[in-house]
């Protein structure tokens, strides 16, 4: 459960969620994404190595160049899952503020 929870806090960012996105198709230098994502350098740098870090990512060196990949593009299924389970929430609730989820969970 915990290695579950762990997974959903690494997700809740918005700005891993934009580099997940954009190594969808393939891999890429920290320069193209920060391109892509119109993130800094640094940050997107902050970010990669904490996806590096969980194993979502994976790095290689092509030349002088280090490269970012996704590890399993099942990750991508998962996210896009969810936000089309949160669509079809904020729909039949019409005000996106009006989806309660109670924290924590367990009171």
């Amino acid at each position: 459960m915990n290695k579950l929870s762990n997974l959903f806090q690494l997700l809740a960012e918005k700005n891993r969620l934009k580099i997940i996105f954009a190594l969808e198709d393939k891999a890429l230098s920290v320069t193209e994404i920060t391109k892509i994502t119109e993130l800094s350098q640094p940050l997107a740098s902050f970010h990669l190595k904490a996806l590096n870090e969980a194993g979502l990512i994976k790095k290689f060196r092509k030349s002088s160049f280090v490269y970012n990949k996704l590890v399993n593009k099942n990750l991508l299924l998962l996210i896009k899952s969810f936000l089309n389970f949160s669509a079809e929430q904020f729909e039949e609730n019409e005000n996106p503020d009006s989806f309660y989820f109670p924290f924590p969970p367990c009171k």
